[in-house]
């Protein structure tokens, strides 16, 4: 007989978190198949469940906002590419759209609509297929050839059309990657690595990461048009005031969506 799916609900998430093992070093890894909040439970010191498909059933003291957080800070980029595309895909809407988080093969998209609160993740690299239960209800299969795993209490459209957005940003990514790859072939690549090893030897070779150079450009526009509009009337404005500017704009990107 088939496994009764479980029903993400309150009572289905009690049922989980009985059957996970306490872990207050669990972390977001390409083998997690879903983050589940269940800070308003009651549950304790439990603010979060991870279900994971070596590890299993685990819980966890820290919020699925620190955790993915956490996880963020890890990969080469934050939430800005995500969401520069997704207003792409959705010009001229002014609803408020949910942005998962895409960076190559580190996708995580919320199983709850808009939200700058705490709210479940999931990744749907290791979804195998959801199906439609009903206007409010979304079959959740992490094995090949079995039914569903879990039911998520959430709109199908809305749900499929986030599943969506977010296969969509990472074509995009796909694509911008590819043709910025095609700009750097290995033979370039080694001539240029050959070159620096050889002439700048005596100097510290240690490569920038990805997520703090694209930071520091950002900065650094963000810099020049606050300037260049504070001249276009006759200012000039102090370094704690591009500060303040450089910290709410990179705060926007950095916060979950």
């Amino acid at each position: 007989m088939a496994k009764k799916p479980l029903i993400l609900n309150t009572q289905g998430l009690k049922s989980l978190y009985r059957q996970a093992a306490r872990d207050d070093q669990a972390e977001l890894t390409s083998t997690t198949l879903l983050l589940l909040d269940v800070h308003d439970l009651g549950l304790g010191n439990c603010q979060s469940i991870l279900i994971d498909k070596r590890r299993g059933k685990l819980w966890t003291k820290d919020s699925t906002t620190t955790l993915l957080k956490r996880f963020i800070n890890w990969q080469n980029t934050d939430f800005f590419p995500a969401m520069q595309i997704m207003k792409q895909l959705h010009a001229g809407s002014a609803h408020h759209h949910a942005v998962p988080f895409v960076c190559g093969c580190k996708m995580i998209m919320p199983l709850s609509g808009y939200s700058r609160g705490a709210t479940s993740w999931l990744c749907p690299l290791n979804l195998v297929h959801y199906t439609c239960l009903g206007t409010k209800q979304v079959g959740l299969q992490f094995k090949v050839n079995a039914g569903p795993d879990y039911i998520l209490n959430e709109s199908f459209a809305s749900f499929r059309s986030l599943c969506r957005d977010t296969f969509a940003i990472a074509q995009k990514e796909i694509t911008f990657m590819q043709q910025l790859a095609a700009d750097f072939p290995p033979s370039m690549v080694s001539h240029v690595q050959k070159y620096c090893q050889q002439t700048f030897h005596d100097q510290d070779q240690t490569a920038p990461t990805a997520s703090k150079e694209l930071q520091n450009y950002r900065q650094q526009l963000i810099t020049d048009v606050v300037r260049y509009t504070s001249s276009l009337i006759g200012e000039q404005p102090s370094a704690d005031y591009l500060n303040q500017v450089n910290y709410a704009i990179n705060h926007l990107y950095l916060r979950l969506r």
